[in-house]
């Protein structure tokens, strides 16, 4: 059995590197760094368990001041999700959406075009 600190360390490690190979060719992904391929295969059916989708064009953010990321909607976690190889995962409100009243629709609709083995954390 792999200790709790060893996956978060070689999980860690995967989210931080490069690009992956579709088609015979290199593919990038937004917010992610490295140039080379997972060192680190995920086994089939793995998960990220919490990554927040941005879309203010399509879901204007009630707290606008609030961090968010650029190139951070579903069609870019895409890209990531391809080149990792995670099969499914978890989609969390970011903090620019809930307040002052809570405002799930970027990540409902996140959860919509992901699909079946999408689930997500919302404020309620």
């Amino acid at each position: 059995m792999i200790a709790r600190r060893t996956f978060i360390q070689g999980a860690s490690a995967l989210a931080a590197t490069g690009l992956a190979q579709r088609e015979g060719r290199a593919e990038g992904a937004p917010n992610s760094s490295g140039t080379q391929a997972p060192k680190l295969k995920a086994p089939p059916g793995a998960c990220d368990c919490h990554h927040h989708i941005y879309d203010p064009a399509r879901f204007p953010p009630s707290r606008p001041s609030a961090q968010q990321v650029p190139n951070a909607r579903v069609e870019d976690y895409r890209l990531l999700q391809r080149r990792l190889g995670l099969g499914r995962d978890i989609v969390v409100t970011p903090t620019p959406y809930p307040a002052p009243v809570s405002d799930n629709q970027v990540t409902l609709d996140a959860i919509r075009q992901l699909g079946p083995n999408a689930r997500g954390v919302v404020i309620v």
